[in-house]
């Protein structure tokens, strides 16, 4: 077992042990026997909360296009959940962001992919948490700094796996607005 697969293994007994998880009742609502066969698929959603306004809203299609303001900070939730089969893997990735600035007349596009946040709990052998949620705190668009802004796009990309092989994927693509 790698050191990774530990260290989620250890931050899920501590936090079962602060919330004072031990009884049959508790488990019931976190955690689900892993099953020989699952049928059922996974699900995955978007939930995006603009930090400013409190206001929160959920995606859960395969493909969704939204848009959010320059001025916009956003906290940005992917929710994989699995009742009957249990998370066993589940990835965030930003797929990148594109942005152009003027800057007099001249046009300067940037383009870069996010890094990849993967939570893998193969491990497990007996019981399966029935969700997980991974966060992307505080998404600014302050990319022009002292520039013109002509436009920008972010786009995110997640997949959730359970125990028995079923497999979603889901993207968010947020343009972004002056």
């Amino acid at each position: 077992m790698d050191m990774r697969k530990i260290t989620l293994y250890a931050v899920f007994m501590a936090a079962v042990a602060i919330l004072g998880c031990t009884n049959q009742d508790c488990l019931d609502d976190l955690m689900v026997p892993i099953p020989t066969s699952d049928v059922t698929p996974p699900s995955l959603e978007w939930e995006v909360t603009n930090v400013g306004t409190g206001v929160s809203t959920t995606y859960a299609n395969a493909i969704n296009n939204i848009t959010a303001n320059l001025s916009d900070t956003l906290n940005i939730h992917l929710i994989g959940r699995d009742p009957d089969g249990g998370v066993m893997e589940m990835s965030f990735a930003g797929g990148g962001f594109t942005y152009t600035c003027r800057v007099d007349t001249l046009l300067q596009t940037v383009s870069t992919s996010i890094i990849t946040d993967v939570a893998d709990f193969s491990s497990l052998t007996s019981v399966a948490l029935k969700e997980w949620k991974m966060t992307k705190n505080d998404c600014r668009f302050d990319w022009c700094s002292g520039k013109e802004y002509v436009s920008g796009n972010l786009y995110n990309w997640g997949q959730v796996k359970n125990f028995n092989g079923g497999v979603l994927e889901s993207h968010l693509n947020i343009e972004i607005l002056e």
